[in-house]
């Protein structure tokens, strides 16, 4: 499996780009995870990998380790979920709130989250929005 990066072509993959807002990022994400496995397997969950922040992607490590964190007990609920129901985005500067609170696909039980973003100042991906954490919240 190749490594996702900003090159991929949009047609193909949703990648960052500076016209997309703070709210675009995290509902591309969810999104995508919703359909984890099209076009192929773990493809949601690389889509979530290419708008993580360069500095966040590199405590995470491969896009490998992060299969295997999404797929753990606290947010593998992400995974072909049913629904999510969103609040408004939060700006502050350079930096960006947004929770939601999903309905899972095992057991229809609901889950909260909070993204934290941040619009990244170095290039690639310069002026681009992307997830800093993703904290599981009580709902």
């Amino acid at each position: 499996m190749a490594e996702p990066n900003a090159t991929t072509t949009p047609d193909v993959f949703p990648v960052p780009r500076p016209d997309l807002t703070p709210g675009d990022v995290v509902r591309t994400q969810m999104e995508a995870l919703a359909e984890n496995d099209l076009p192929h397997p773990d493809a949601g969950i690389e889509t979530a990998y290419r708008f993580m922040a360069p500095d966040t992607r590199q405590l995470i490590g491969s896009i490998r380790h992060f299969i295997e964190v999404v797929n753990n007990p606290v947010y593998r609920c992400c995974l072909n979920h049913q629904g999510v129901r969103y609040s408004e985005v939060r700006v502050q500067g350079h930096r960006a709130l947004r929770a939601l609170i999903l309905t899972s696909a095992e057991h229809r039980l609901e889950t909260g989250f909070v993204f934290k973003l941040e619009r990244q100042q170095a290039p690639p991906h310069r002026h681009c929005w992307m997830t800093i954490s993703v904290r599981r919240v009580q709902v």
